[in-house]
């Protein structure tokens, strides 16, 4: 099922062993999900010290493997950005079978 004509990378992070330290080591594993919708829901600005600006958007994903896995410790690559996941649901047709997944972001510019 194609939502979209957009291709997201799914990051999500694996541990791969301890540190010097004996903290994780973490290391990213993309995936491309292709027939993606990525939609901007709103902007908002703060101005102050730093001025912070944060987008929120929705990106609906086929219910691939990939989409099914996102996380709140995931996060959506998208032309070149980084999304954090707020949340995902997966979304049900008619007949109970899983139709599409809908993911929650946010974007951060300082």
């Amino acid at each position: 099922m194609i939502l979209g004509a957009q291709s997201v990378t799914v990051r999500n992070y694996t541990t791969s062993g301890r540190d010097r330290l004996n903290q994780p080591v973490k290391t990213a594993v993309d995936t491309v999900v292709k027939g993606c919708a990525m939609q901007p829901l709103s902007t908002s600005e703060t101005v102050g010290l730093t001025d912070v600006e944060t987008e929120m958007w929705q990106c609906f994903m086929p219910p691939v493997s990939a989409a099914l896995a996102v996380t709140t410790a995931s996060e959506i690559v998208y032309s070149g950005m980084t999304y954090q996941v707020l949340g995902a649901r997966p979304k049900v047709d008619l007949m109970g079978l899983t139709d599409h997944v809908a993911v929650d972001l946010k974007k951060q510019i300082a």
